[in-house]
């Protein structure tokens, strides 16, 4: 038996080190297609992950994104169905503390009437189409979790949303 040579060792010193980077390559490359695939199915932004829709089609609807990213535009979209409507009108309230970490973009239609009340915001619309579709472009300005209640025809309408920075 003829013992290892000096340049035996450090070929299987080597070849450890080689076989350990390849292993931790892989697990790198995991990680990375993971993450691409969570990003494709909406987990970081718009997607059918991140879409979501709430509601009863008799009084409302909300399509809402779970996820959106600060800076970035959310769109909201509520359906008014004609059993929620009011002398001629249709409306919907929406907590405050919501409304405090957007700013308001856009709302289409243009409302009525706004109007604050304790804790909350009412948008009065007048009601010419049936089913009425009001959309509401914000601009997330916190980033984190955010809690979101619309309240259409005696019904809440809630969901939760998380701004990514």
């Amino acid at each position: 038996m003829v013992a290892a040579t000096r340049d035996e060792k450090e070929f299987r010193s080597e070849q450890q080190y080689h076989e350990r980077e390849w292993i931790v390559q892989r697990l790198g490359w995991a990680a990375m297609a993971i993450f691409i695939a969570i990003a494709l199915v909406g987990g970081f932004g718009a997607g059918p992950l991140s879409e979501r829709r709430v509601g009863d089609a008799a009084v409302a609807t909300l399509h809402y994104e779970r996820f959106a990213r600060y800076s970035s535009r959310s769109h909201i979209e509520l359906t008014i169905a004609s059993a929620a409507r009011s002398h001629g009108t249709v409306s919907f309230e929406l907590n405050e503390s919501y409304l405090r970490d957007f700013e308001l973009e856009s709302i289409v239609p243009e409302p009525k009437s706004v109007e604050a009340h304790d804790d909350r915001v009412r948008f009065v619309f007048d009601a010419s189409a049936t089913p009425a579709t009001i959309a509401l472009d914000l601009l997330p300005e916190r980033i984190g979790g955010k809690h979101a209640v619309f309240r259409v025809a005696g019904r809440e309408l809630r969901f939760d949303q998380f701004i990514y920075p």
